[in-house]
């Protein structure tokens, strides 16, 4: 009876312990998952949820074809993307017939093919200026770290949200393309991140499809299907 007893009360120990380990487990991946988010999430934005559907579809998409290493291949990846969007956003402006000469144009010159993009579009003179201007400062600071572009994004995002020269439906536009810059960077980070820890420490990547690129070339791309 005794060794019965014993015997019971391990096992109510063991159990409680393994309970208690898979709690704290759990909690563990919760906020390595929280503090991820945390990275590439903006809650004041309130087009953040487009941006982060985008970087889904962009995982999704690079996870059964890889990274595109053509022309080519960059627009099959944002015909996908676009495609998918639409699919689940009946009133998005449909399918953009994105080309490997389009792709070509911007990787060409990123800057004045993202001038033409928005200013061919309908928006308000008040907001082409504001997506240029911001655009323009993305391009530049390109080769900086993600943390300091998040800041600069965020920042352009809480001054369009307070902003009463821009009226709240351009508004929304202009911040779908901010959520989705943002985000696009960061899955260029994580592309980098991964480059690193498989080269053990040298990067060989295809010259035109190198450092920087991938996230500016998606970004311009992908505005006239935004605005």
């Amino acid at each position: 009876m005794k060794n019965y007893l014993l015997f019971a009360v391990l096992s109510f120990f063991i159990f409680s312990c393994s309970q208690e380990s898979q709690i704290i487990e759990s909690s563990s991946d919760s906020l390595i998952s929280d503090s991820e988010m945390r990275l590439r999430y903006n809650a004041l934005n309130p087009m953040d949820y487009k941006g982060k559907k985008f970087y889904e579809d962009l995982c999704l998409y690079q996870k059964n074809n890889g990274m595109p290493k053509s022309s080519a291949q960059m627009a099959g990846q944002l015909q996908f993307i676009s495609g998918s969007i639409s699919k689940s956003n009946p009133f998005s402006k449909g399918i953009i017939p994105f080309t490997d000469q389009l792709v070509e144009s911007i990787m060409a010159d990123p800057d004045n093919m993202m001038i033409a993009i928005v200013e061919q579009s309908g928006l308000t003179v008040e907001s082409k200026n504001s997506l240029i201007s911001f655009l323009e400062s993305l391009l530049s600071k390109r080769h900086e770290e993600f943390s300091i572009l998040y800041a600069f994004v965020a920042d352009y995002e809480q001054g369009l949200i307070i902003s009463t020269a821009i009226m709240q439906e351009e508004k929304d536009t202009l911040l779908t393309v901010s959520s989705i810059s943002r985000y696009s960077l960061y899955s260029e980070e994580e592309r980098k991140d991964r480059d690193w820890d498989h080269s053990a420490g040298s990067r060989s990547m295809n010259a035109s499809f190198g450092d920087d690129n991938l996230a500016i070339v998606l970004i311009i791309a992908y505005l006239s299907s935004l605005i």
